[in-house]
């Protein structure tokens, strides 16, 4: 997805002349390197990234690549989710998981109301260490 023209085109922040020489680091690298970012410091998170890349030693100085970066037009990152939120949504079939539509995830806990009806529709459990039925 990132290598399409017109990503290239949107990521130039108005200067048509730039990302278009063949530089120590490409655009992509630029791009994916920030995408990438676990708030360490930029040499660390350059060691890391041509590390996992498999480029090794680092080709690139933190300095070269801050200044590469400054010529990014950062709403790029906007334009690349846009695009990959009209891939994603312009399949038809629905990805199913364990024959359940899946629409989110974050480890969150519901509760839900104490009622007969909840109780036969969703179960109970048991806790093992005070033997005392509890409702899910």
């Amino acid at each position: 997805m990132i290598n399409l023209d017109k990503i290239k085109n949107y990521a130039k922040l108005n200067n048509q002349n730039f990302f278009i020489r063949k530089r120590k680091i490409p655009l992509q690298d630029i791009i994916l390197c920030t995408i990438d970012k676990k708030g360490l410091t930029t040499e660390m998170e350059l060691h890391k990234y041509f590390l996992e890349k498999g480029v090794t030693p680092m080709s690139i100085s933190k300095q070269g690549f801050l200044q590469q970066r400054k010529k990014l037009n950062p709403e790029v990152f906007s334009f690349i989710n846009k695009e990959y939120l009209k891939v994603f949504y312009s399949s038809d079939e629905p990805i199913i998981w364990n024959n359940y539509l899946v629409f989110a995830i974050d480890g969150g806990k519901v509760e839900i109301s104490n009622s007969d009806e909840n109780r036969a529709t969703f179960g109970e459990w048991e806790i093992s260490i005070a033997r005392e039925k509890q409702e899910l």
